[in-house]
């Protein structure tokens, strides 16, 4: 079964039943017998595995004989493709992230930058009265 499958992946790739079931949202039990999976849950597991051929994890019911030959391995060449493809679109979220970062940041420092104006505009005017004053006085 499925199952069984999922299993030697998580071996294979040294993590506990545990983490696996919790990073994926699962209940604990989940491994813990044979069974069928869902779409959505299908879906999560291929995203949790990357490096996993689709097929080898749907294609449980073929004979002993092919199981034993076949690898749940993807060609080593769809495993550098599908590695850029996740580096960049972790790269490219990083950015968007950082550029909403910096669209928020941007919008506090016009506002500071508004603010102090004012301020500037108002010492100038006080600046101006003043000189005004001590012209007045001195004259």
């Amino acid at each position: 079964m499925i199952t069984k499958r999922i299993l030697q992946v998580i071996e294979y790739r040294g993590i506990t039943k545990y983490k696996f079931c919790a990073d994926l949202g699962l209940s604990h039990a989940f491994l813990d017998r044979p069974r069928e999976i869902s779409t959505d849950k299908h879906a999560k597991i291929l995203a949790y595995f990357p490096e996993i051929s689709p097929d080898w994890v749907k294609c449980f019911e073929i004979t002993s004989t092919i199981r034993r030959t076949r690898t749940f391995l993807m060609p080593q060449r769809t495993l550098i493709i599908n590695a850029n493809i996740q580096a960049n679109a972790n790269i490219f979220a990083n950015l968007l992230q950082r550029l909403e970062h910096l669209s928020k940041e941007n919008g506090r420092l016009e506002a500071k930058n508004e603010y102090l104006r004012e301020q500037l505009a108002e010492v100038t005017e006080k600046n101006i009265i003043i000189e005004d004053l001590l012209h007045a006085n001195v004259g």
